[in-house]
C-alpha cells in the first residue's frame, strides 16, 4: 500500500506541525483521529499547538496506523522522530 502526499510537506515541522499535515493529509478531524487513538479532540488540539508531550510509544503503535501510514514510511519515521526529541527534552 503506498501513501500518496497531496500537499507540500512542511520544511522544518515540529511535531505538532507534521501531526497536523498528516491528520490533514489522511483527511481527518481532530475529534476523528482522538476517536481513533483513544484521546480527546481537545488533546490532539494541544499536541498540534505543541502544548503537549506526545507519547513515543502511543505515537509509534497509534497515531502511526490511525494515519493510514505504514512503519517503515518516511513520514511515519519523521513523526517518531520528532516525539522522540520532545520527549528527551524532559
Amino acid at each position: 500500500m503506498s501513501y500518496i502526499v497531496y500537499g507540500p510537506i512542511p520544511r522544518s515541522p515540529n511535531f505538532g506541525i507534521m501531526l497536523r499535515f498528516l491528520r490533514n493529509e489522511a483527511g481527518l478531524t481532530q475529534k476523528q483521529l482522538a476517536d481513533r487513538v483513544n484521546y480527546t479532540a481537545a488533546y490532539i488540539s494541544r499536541l498540534e499547538k505543541g502544548n503537549r508531550i506526545p507519547n513515543v510509544v502511543v505515537v509509534r503503535e497509534e497515531f502511526i496506523k490511525a494515519l493510514g501510514l505504514p512503519q517503515e514510511h518516511r513520514l511515519a519515521i519523521s513523526l517518531i522522530e520528532l516525539a522522540s526529541k520532545l520527549q528527551q527534552r524532559l
